[in-house]
């Protein structure tokens, strides 16, 4: 899928870390998935289905402060929300 720039895999003690550009998947201060992030994540999620093991999904952002129009007070409600999308 040309995601080479995106996607990153890593070996950590917890186990397997699969990192995603933010760019790829959220515009600047947003929570809701770009249009195309959600089937390439579907497809990602498909390699998990048969996995007898936990699987961790975690949100971040960048340290740009949250502006004063934006629905979430500050960057960690913002990460909470990426992590739910």
């Amino acid at each position: 899928n040309h995601l080479e720039d995106d996607i990153f895999i890593s070996d950590e003690p917890q186990g397997i870390a699969i990192t995603l550009s933010d760019r790829f998947l959220f515009d600047v201060g947003r929570a809701e998935l770009k249009p195309g992030a959600a089937p390439v994540l579907g497809k990602l999620a498909s390699l998990f289905e048969d996995l007898d093991s936990t699987v961790s999904i975690e949100g971040h952002t960048d340290d740009v402060p949250i502006g004063r129009g934006s629905i979430y007070k500050d960057n960690w409600e913002l990460s909470g929300a990426r992590a739910m999308s």
